[in-house]
């Protein structure tokens, strides 16, 4: 008996253990967690042209960081991704007399992709809004499907705080649909695994409309 109580109590520090580390992981919260929907857009936004399968790069008004990197431009992608890169370009700065100078800063290889809803495609009224302010910049796509039919619709945020936040606008048609559970995609780097894999939310993520996964600023 002895025996048994003590391998009973192993099994059970392991267990513990591994939901600790499990939750120390886990780099994000959602609506369950205490994260509050934001309003979007305060001014109209510009609409982006996605014929070629990805925007423009357009310039961030603020440099965000991410472990450790800085990006300047952001660009959205028809199947639900954003792309952060790092350009550069000519950088204007005081000189020791007080005057300007001005000296070119290269571009980086580099990108960051963040799956939004990665899996999506673009529906016949689908279209990309781009939202720039000093502090956020907003992303949205609407009319996206992941069958024929679905009008899927959800945002991302990026933070001056270097916090990054999704925003699941109306997304029941997905979820009632057969690709629900076999595809899609939500993902930041480093953020402890995706939030939704393969059409499969990680334990602990209610994947619905109106639903919201943010991720904590300091390059997560």
């Amino acid at each position: 008996m002895r025996s048994l109580a003590l391998l009973t109590t192993a099994v059970l520090t392991v267990l513990s253990l591994q939901a600790a580390t499990a939750a120390a992981q886990q780099r994000w919260r959602s609506q369950d967690d205490g994260a509050r929907f934001r309003d979007s857009f305060r001014v109209p936004p510009v609409e982006l042209d996605l014929e070629a399968g990805s925007s423009v790069p357009m310039a961030l008004p603020f440099r965000f960081s991410y472990q450790g990197n800085t990006y300047d431009h952001v660009r959205a992608t028809d199947d639900g991704r954003l792309v952060l890169s790092f350009l550069g370009g000519p950088r204007v700065t005081a000189g020791d007399s007080g005057l300007a100078r001005q000296h070119w800063i290269p571009a980086r290889d580099d990108e960051l992709e963040l799956a939004v809803l990665e899996g999506v495609q673009p529906g016949a009224e689908a279209r990309v809004q781009l939202h720039l302010e000093s502090e956020r910049v907003v992303l949205r796509w609407t009319g996206f499907e992941m069958e024929d039919g679905d009008r899927l619709g959800f945002e991302a945020h990026l933070h001056v705080d270097e916090s990054i936040r999704f925003q699941y606008l109306s997304i029941d048609d997905y979820l009632r649909g057969p690709a629900y559970g076999l595809r899609g995609r939500i993902a930041v780097p480093g953020a402890g695994g995706a939030v939704l894999s393969e059409g499969l939310p990680t334990p602990g993520f209610d994947l619905r409309s109106g639903g919201i996964v943010e991720f904590p600023g300091g390059g997560i």
